[in-house]
């Protein structure tokens, strides 16, 4: 059903005064009048896209044909073709769409682009877009134009079948074609006068539609702004790319020194300034090489991380740190001797150092009168003693200042990078989005919603990101095996890298997610008529 009721419309001067009419059911209704009268306007006003005084009662679907190309760039002939069927969720018959091939002579044209098509051509696919999705109402504003003669006919045949079916209402500046087709015709002059009647023929049902059609209208749109999708997905990836390795590298970091730390020989181990009879004597440093710095071996080994090899057992044996490179230690004590190296453990910030057995310690005893070891927690010995050092402690809280510095780092850099990405995908999609408003007010003028539209937008925005977040995840893990195969991280900083945690790629993808459907494609009605009129 279609009604108008007391419809009023005025720009700087009255365009449709006071109309009340009720449509039918079906049939083909014919208007004109001279340029410029408001014909177009009255279909803008019919279709709901042009707010109006009165009221304009409209039930069930509608299409549109429009007097310039309607086509999408990105698609097509026969993906333009079924784009109606699609958007809105329809079947069609395929026999029917058979027949407008033939009868539009449309059957070679339908892997071209509009680009490549003529006015003509453009025109009758259109057509045939319109027809193909039997609405109940279908509006046409000068649907001959840009047909030579016997087109013309042709549409005005297939306009009139469909007419048996639905409402078609048509307005033209050609009243003789008019008069050969349209069961009523109107002239509009502000008002709609009725200049002929016919007897409309009983209304029919649509013949029923067997086959769904399927456009993949976000890879076509995707394939179409590919350059512009292209440069986003490489920036995007780049973002990406950095804040993975940033994280790889304060979580390796992390996690190596907190390994690192828990498993040092030196974590038990307190220096008292006091004589404490179940203290260990200091070892005296000044008798030994002078780059590197001498231990004992604590008597609670059970926390100590090995590299390689074992603990040292016998007086001649020693357990060195990974960043001593000798087998065999060279000292004088008492006479020549060697220290054989017997195992390695991992040490912080390229330090030298090297621990004695306990047998190497008691027999020769040589020790600092001023202070003692004493092993166990470092808390608990701090309150036992008023003096206490603990190199563990000082490791741990330098490793903290560091690991503080770092994240701050990181922080600045993941927020300047978010900031960064959002200017930039909000330039792409602003640019695109430009481009595009005429394809949006095509999709919203045949009634098309706009949070289908948005839907489609924002679907092209999720498989950006899919793509940019699998290109990043497979340059991440070549970089991985790269660094595993050459041991870039180790000879380089002293430390391995570890891959992150799956929580953090989703967390990231997510925030990139996020930030892809930033912004609403949204297009008033007013800007719709406004778009739709330039191409007019």
């Amino acid at each position: 059903m279609l009604k108008m009721d007391n419809v009023k419309l005025s720009f700087d001067h009255l365009v449709i005064d006071s109309i009340t009419m009720t449509f039918p059911d079906h049939g083909l209704i014919g208007i004109y009048g001279k340029s410029g009268c408001g014909k177009t306007t009255l279909l803008y006003v019919l279709s709901g896209m042009l707010p109006c005084e009165g009221e304009v009662i409209r039930e069930g679907d509608y299409s549109f044909i429009r007097q310039n190309n309607d086509l999408l760039s990105y698609l097509n002939v026969k993906d333009n073709l079924l784009s109606e069927c699609c958007l809105m969720n329809k079947h069609y018959d395929p026999h029917y769409f058979n027949r407008l091939l033939e009868k539009l002579e449309l059957s070679h044209l339908l892997k071209k682009y509009p680009h490549e098509l003529s006015v003509g051509q453009a025109k009758r696919v259109a057509i045939a877009r319109s027809l193909l999705r039997q609405v109940p109402i279908l509006f046409c504003d000068e649907p001959t134009g840009a047909l030579h003669q016997a087109q013309s006919h042709e549409v005005m045949t297939l306009l009139k079948e469909a007419s048996r079916y639905a409402l078609v209402i048509v307005v033209s500046h050609d009243v003789s074609l008019l008069r050969q087709y349209v069961d009523e015709l109107y002239q509009l002059d502000k008002k709609l006068r009725c200049i002929s009647h016919k007897d409309v023929l009983d209304q029919k049902k649509w013949g029923k539609a067997t086959r769904k059609a399927h456009v993949h209208f976000v890879y076509s749109s995707l394939k179409y702004h590919k350059r512009r999708y292209t440069r986003l997905i490489i920036f995007q990836c780049f973002m990406m790319l950095l804040f993975l390795i940033m994280s790889t590298g304060l979580y390796s970091l992390n996690k190596t020194w907190q390994l690192i730390l828990d498993g040092h020989p030196l974590k038990y181990m307190n220096i008292v300034e006091e004589p404490c009879p179940k203290g260990l004597f200091l070892f005296e440093c000044g008798d030994f090489p002078g780059e590197i710095d001498w231990h004992v071996m604590p008597e609670r080994t059970d926390h100590i991380h090995l590299v390689d090899g074992r603990l040292p057992i016998e007086k001649d044996e020693v357990l060195v740190s990974d960043t001593v490179d000798k087998k065999k230690i060279n000292y004088e004590l008492e006479g020549k001797h060697c220290f054989h190296v017997v195992g390695h453990y991992h040490e912080i910030l390229g330090m030298k150092r090297a621990f004695v057995s306990q047998s190497f310690y008691q027999r020769y005893h040589y020790y600092s009168a001023s202070q003692y070891v004493v092993e166990g927690d470092y808390e608990a010995i701090r309150k036992k003693y008023s003096h206490v050092e603990n190199e563990w402690v000082l490791l741990q809280k330098s490793f903290e200042t560091l690991w503080k510095l770092a994240s701050f780092v990181f922080i600045v850099f993941f927020l300047i990078a978010i900031i960064i990405s959002c200017l930039y995908v909000f330039i792409i999609k602003r640019s695109i989005h430009e481009e595009r408003k005429r394809e949006s007010a095509i999709l919203l003028s045949v009634g098309v919603s706009i949070n289908k539209v948005t839907r489609i937008y924002k679907k092209e925005a999720l498989l950006v990101t899919l793509c940019t977040s699998l290109l990043t995840f497979a340059i991440y893990i070549d970089l991985f095996c790269v660094n595993y195969l050459f041991h870039i991280s180790e000879s380089c900083f002293h430390f391995s890298l570890y891959v992150l945690p799956i929580s953090y790629y989703v967390i990231i993808t997510v925030i990139y997610m996020m930030i892809s459907l930033t912004g609403k494609e949204s297009l008033s009605n007013e800007k719709i008529v406004s778009l739709l009129r330039e191409d007019n």
